[in-house]
């Protein structure tokens, strides 16, 4: 029964102790402002991704036009180049 009133004893004296959580509550303050600059960093990233998308379409639709006109060049080179044959053979 000793042991009893004993840890009786201990348990009302630790509940009525007040917890310090200043430290708990800096660290909470450290987080959020950690979460709000990964936050601002990863929507700094994704609209620097988007803008990296259209440039590379802007990109792509240059090499596509590009390609367009060296065939339409290297036709008309060849289609002179048969005239010319043409021309000499008479």
């Amino acid at each position: 029964m000793a042991a009893n009133e004993q840890w009786k004893e201990f348990a009302l004296r630790k509940m009525s102790e007040k917890v310090d959580v200043s430290t708990l509550e800096t660290e909470r303050e450290q987080l959020k402002k950690h979460l709000r600059q990964v936050t601002g960093a990863k929507a700094k990233l994704t609209d620097m991704q988007d803008k990296l998308d259209v440039s590379v379409n802007i990109m792509t639709a240059s090499i596509k036009t590009c390609w367009t006109c060296r065939i339409i060049c290297m036709i008309r080179y060849l289609n002179w180049r048969i005239r010319l044959q043409i021309l000499i053979a008479r």
